[in-house]
């Protein structure tokens, strides 16, 4: 089947051919300069235009062309590339409209590798016209045919590099709404279904064209990443989900809704967990409730992975989810959803977390231990003072070394001062106030104020002096 996609170029892509490609996107065709129409504006006016610029360029190089008079037609391309970069505006602006002239006579002579060679003057073109909404579509249609020639032979990189002139992400920036919507809609009508199917399979399979497959697939965004989660495209790389997530990473933003959509389509643990991961990295807060859905799946990487998403997407919301994981996690997550719970600001966390302390006080095992001195650091990050009260008792009741716990009990008392501590100072979302500027005094000339500061930067980072900061989940 893989083998019949690759060798089926000629019946999903030679369908568009590139002198037709206008017309099928609806876009207005292109009208190749005339000889006749050069002749009427050159007797019109047998000078020289003020930039200098020779009225007669076009025709010149249609010439040159024909005549097969390749080293002549090259100098006058150079010349003309030379007048985009000129210091003189008028000189600029003259020869933008050359350009244009220039772009399409090459596409009259299929003169492709001639045309891929001034891709970089277009896109100087484009920048000295960038207010004229009628130079910069006829540049676009330009470009629009040469791609699709382009894509249509298998050579996808310049197709790509082409369609990136005006459909990157900072094209078109200074060009109006209307330009702007309308070379979007082009690029999406390019993106033909049995295009992307072709694409796909040279992605995951095609070692030459595979990664240049894959980078044109990637600029179809949005449309590119609904037609991934496509079940025949999830069919296509089953065993290659990081090959699929790359595409989705790259793709970046646009893919947030789709892979919102894809959680709820696969059973693929990784693919999940990943999924899931990439949300957490560029995904906004219309798609928590996608992520914070799986809490509830059988497989504990694929949770931890929703509480790490969950803690980097800020909303409302937020709270709430995190109270009810407390609740409802098994033990192994326990300390990671209290730990994620210092990055919340809000004073009501604190007596759940005092009920969660009071409960794993009834255990002396190291992993209880562990726990609590989890909450301690997650209470002085909160930073409210209802948690002193509650903090000064571990410490007291801890302080007889008859008790036992060795090692584990001093790191909870000191855990539990570390957070008294990081409370004077407002906690983590304050205790950048706790500085040596703030102090009036520098550090080395006062070293009570030394140690206070490095007691809050140590209860900052969570971690213990001498220890190596804790893992995450």
């Amino acid at each position: 089947m893989i083998d019949e996609k690759l060798q089926g170029r000629g019946n999903t892509l030679r369908s568009i051919p590139a002198k037709n490609f206008a017309a099928q996107l609806n876009m207005t065709p292109m009208k190749t300069t005339s000889q006749d129409q050069i002749q009427n504006r050159a007797s019109a006016n047998q000078q020289p235009e003020s930039s200098g610029i020779d009225k007669m360029f076009s025709h010149t190089l249609s010439e040159l062309i024909v005549e097969k008079k390749n080293r002549q037609a090259d100098i006058l391309l150079d010349q003309l590339v030379s007048w985009l970069h000129g210091d003189k505006p008028q000189v600029r602006t003259d020869a933008v409209h050359h350009l244009t002239d220039t772009l399409e006579l090459l596409i009259a002579h299929r003169e492709w590798q001639r045309m891929e060679k001034l891709l970089p003057a277009v896109l100087q073109a484009l920048s000295i016209a960038s207010d004229d909404d009628d130079i910069v579509w006829q540049i676009i249609t330009a470009l629009s045919i040469f791609a699709a020639y382009q894509i249509e032979i298998g050579r996808y990189a310049p197709a790509r590099k082409a369609l990136m002139i005006f459909g990157g992400p900072n094209a078109l920036t200074s060009a109006s709404a209307d330009i702007r919507e309308q070379a979007r809609q082009l690029i999406n009508d390019l993106a033909t279904k049995p295009l992307m199917e072709l694409l796909l399979i040279e992605y995951l399979y095609d070692r030459n064209k595979g990664e240049d497959a894959g980078r044109l697939l990637i600029l179809f965004g949005e449309t590119a990443a609904k037609f991934l989660i496509g079940s025949q495209s999830l069919q296509q790389s089953r065993g290659k989900p990081d090959a699929l997530l790359k595409l989705f990473e790259n793709i970046g933003a646009a893919a947030e809704s789709s892979l919102g959509a894809l959680l709820h389509r696969t059973t693929d643990w990784y693919l999940l967990r990943n999924s899931i991961k990439l949300l957490g990295e560029m995904g906004s807060p219309a798609c928590f409730s996608d992520i914070t859905a799986l809490l509830d799946h059988d497989d504990l990487r694929v949770k931890g992975e929703v509480l790490r998403a969950a803690s980097k997407i800020e909303t409302r919301e937020k709270k709430d989810f995190f109270l009810k994981a407390l609740r409802s996690v098994p033990r192994q997550l326990k300390e990671p959803v209290v730990a994620l719970l210092g990055d919340i600001p809000d004073s009501s966390l604190v007596a759940p977390l005092v009920d969660l302390l009071d409960e794993a006080a009834s255990s002396r095992n190291k992993a209880s231990y562990q726990l609590r001195v989890t909450i301690c650091k997650t209470l002085g990050k909160i930073g409210s003072v209802k948690a002193i009260p509650t903090l000064k008792k571990i410490v007291s009741d801890n302080a007889d070394p008859k008790k036992g716990g060795g090692v584990t009990r001093e790191k909870l008392i000191q855990a539990a001062e570390q957070a008294i501590q990081y409370i004077n100072y407002g906690g983590k979302h304050k205790a950048h106030r706790a500085t040596a500027d703030e102090l009036n005094v520098p550090l080395k000339n006062n070293p009570v104020a030394a140690r206070e500061t490095n007691i809050v930067q140590i209860a900052m980072s969570g971690d213990q002096p001498g220890q190596p900061r804790s893992s995450s989940i």
